[in-house]
């Protein structure tokens, strides 16, 4: 097995950063494209179909044609998907027998982010293992600065894949399943826009939209800001709401009372009535170590097990196919249902959740209200670098203390983004007032021993 060290490029969830920034730009956009043929080859298997995807980030399409030049180069065949869901190329990668998916995108990142996820030929991210092996091949900027002249996404075929994704997701309900449904859907100016209020519509729901393209991709609308659901809910008397990302891998939900529904919530509600469906594999759900200890306390309640990741959507994917499970994700709302798709789809995750309402003939707040989840309190901070902990010895201590005092029944999780400049901290207690002190305590620590942006 290859000998893990610290990414240079790949961090959580592929590669991201500021536009123009030294990973995000043509040049290394090009030598990514050159590494991933480099790596597709390491078998001498030359050669296939490498499909690229971007979300509606102007930077988007000069990026995934960098990209595209650099596989062509490398003797590879890239075409290009356009505007499309990172499930949804998923999606494709299965359907059409390609050989790779590459989606440039930042995901829930602020607009002038942007980024690479990449996936095989079977859809699912690669593993760490694997992303060290593509990083070996990646060459500096001064190296490639001019090799990827002359070739525009004009050049590249295209494909619309988006049809055999339309049908695959209208299949997970029967005719007609929402035509009680009034609907809200966030769809954050992103990817979504081309897929989910069609679906939804097509199945004979109501469907009112916000930030549906006209404004900056992920702006203070989408997962990130799920009030702003909340309250055009409230305000239109829906059922329900619903907030994606800006890829469309993650979810937010909204119940009928104007009221967000957590993450963990979700998982739970989905795992319980797949369970009494006799549709949980293994009969056991894979979250990670950032889930709530009372959504673990709650399923071993109906004999379900939950077993714990590694932050990262890759991490719950590859202990679901350990476990033989079919049914994991991360409290941010990015759930993997893979008897449907290989990869997280937020559309998807809506649509099983609607399943769950229409088959128990009940609202989702009864539903998520089965889920007991702890006093918890979480927040994430942006740093002007990620400073080791390690290296912090006092502000360690101080955890260590405050985690002690908590008792078995409760917890606190520091850790650095693998995304972006921010370190979030969750503590989880027995009693709310408990965890707000220990929290409060923790915070002023931070901001103490590390440089706050």
């Amino acid at each position: 097995m290859t000998k893990i060290v610290n990414h240079r490029f790949f961090g959580t969830d592929g590669i991201r950063g500021k536009v123009g920034g030294s990973c995000i730009n043509q040049n290394f956009a090009y030598s990514l494209g050159l590494a991933i043929g480099s790596f597709l080859a390491r078998k001498d298997e030359h050669g296939g179909t490498v499909l690229i995807g971007r979300d509606t980030r102007s930077s988007g399409e000069e990026l995934a044609s960098a990209i595209a030049s650099g596989l062509f180069n490398s003797g590879f065949s890239p075409m290009l998907a356009g505007v499309l869901p990172t499930p949804a190329l998923a999606h494709a990668l299965v359907v059409n027998e390609m050989r790779f998916g590459i989606m440039v995108t930042a995901s829930h990142n602020p607009a002038p982010d942007n980024g690479f996820k990449l996936f095989d030929h079977m859809g699912r991210k690669l593993s760490k293992d694997q992303e060290w092996l593509v990083e070996e091949h990646i060459l500096g900027d001064s190296q490639v600065q001019v090799a990827n002249e002359g070739l525009s996404v004009k050049s590249f075929p295209h494909l619309d894949t988006l049809p055999s994704y339309r049908d695959h997701i209208l299949g997970i309900l029967p005719e007609n399943a929402l035509s009680d449904f009034r609907i809200v859907a966030d769809l954050s100016n992103g990817a979504t826009t081309v897929t989910t209020p069609e679906i939804l519509r097509e199945l004979g729901a109501e469907v009112i939209t916000i930030a549906d393209g006209e404004g900056a991709i992920n702006h203070k609308v989408g997962s990130e800001h799920p009030k702003v659901l909340a309250e055009k809910v409230k305000a239109t008397q829906a059922n329900i709401g619903l907030a994606h990302d800006g890829d469309g891998d993650r979810v937010i939900l909204c119940d009928d009372q104007g009221k967000v529904v957590h993450g963990d919530k979700l998982l739970g509600l989905l795992a319980l009535h797949a369970k009494r469906t006799g549709k949980l594999s293994g009969n056991v759900l894979v979250a990670t170590v950032q889930s709530n200890s009372g959504l673990e306390r709650s399923l071993n309640n109906l004999d379900v097990r939950l077993a714990r990741s590694e932050v990262g959507d890759r991490n719950v994917a590859e202990l679901m196919r350990e476990l033989g499970g079919n049914l994991g994700g991360e409290s941010s709302g990015h759930i993997i249902a893979s008897d449907h798709l290989p990869s997280g789809d937020g559309l998807l995750s809506f649509l099983l959740a609607s399943q769950a309402m229409l088959e128990t003939d009940s609202p989702l707040s009864v539903l998520a209200d089965e889920i007991d989840l702890a006093p918890c309190i979480e927040n994430a901070y942006r740093v002007l670098e990620k400073t080791p902990l390690e290296s912090l010895p006092e502000l360690m201590e101080i955890v260590t203390r405050e985690e002690q005092s908590l008792g078995k029944e409760g917890r606190v999780l520091l850790r650095y983004s693998g995304t972006e400049l921010k370190i979030r901290l969750l503590v989880e207690a027995l009693a709310s007032n408990q965890a707000e002190e220990v929290f409060l305590t923790l915070e002023q620590a931070l901001r103490k021993a590390l440089r706050f942006a």
